[in-house]
């Protein structure tokens, strides 16, 4: 059970690696990157909508074969790698589990750099996030650190 679903380094990395550390069983984790092609063949668009489906694919399988705890990242963002938007990834993948009766079997961990306001965190529970780690530094500020440790 987290603290909050707003999650720091430290939790991140112990979740990340939890298959590992000994004597904690039944967690199989893996994380997989958030990004479609910011240049290449066809449209933005059809680029985005094929990398969303190579995503959706990837965690059904991963799924099926016992991974539970699934973290989407856009932490490979670059000049050639677009990151997909974290909502639309969340969504895309929670109703992609749904749609094969998966859903309950993983949790799911967004790891964004677009997530900037306590609204966008919420959004992203509603769509089927279980925690949200915020790749940008600004959850170390007394705002979203308050606000991430509250009990109300």
């Amino acid at each position: 059970m987290l603290p909050s679903p707003v999650l720091s380094v430290h939790e991140l990395l112990k979740i990340r690696y939890i298959d590992e550390q000994p004597g904690i069983e039944g967690f199989r984790t893996m994380a997989i990157d958030g990004l479609f092609l910011a240049h290449g063949p066809g449209t933005a668009a059809e680029r985005l909508a094929s990398a969303l489906d190579h995503v959706t694919t990837e965690v059904v399988a991963n799924v099926r074969d016992g991974v539970n705890v699934v973290i989407l990242s856009d932490r490979g963002t670059s000049a050639t790698h677009a990151a997909i938007p974290s909502l639309l990834l969340a969504s895309a993948v929670h109703h992609r589990l749904v749609s094969e009766h998966l859903r309950t079997s993983a949790a799911l961990i967004i790891e964004a750099g677009d997530v900037r306001e306590i609204h966008h965190v919420a959004l992203l529970l509603g769509f089927g996030a279980s925690a949200v780690f915020l790749t940008w530094r600004m959850s170390r500020s007394t705002r979203w650190s308050r606000w991430a440790n509250s009990t109300t």
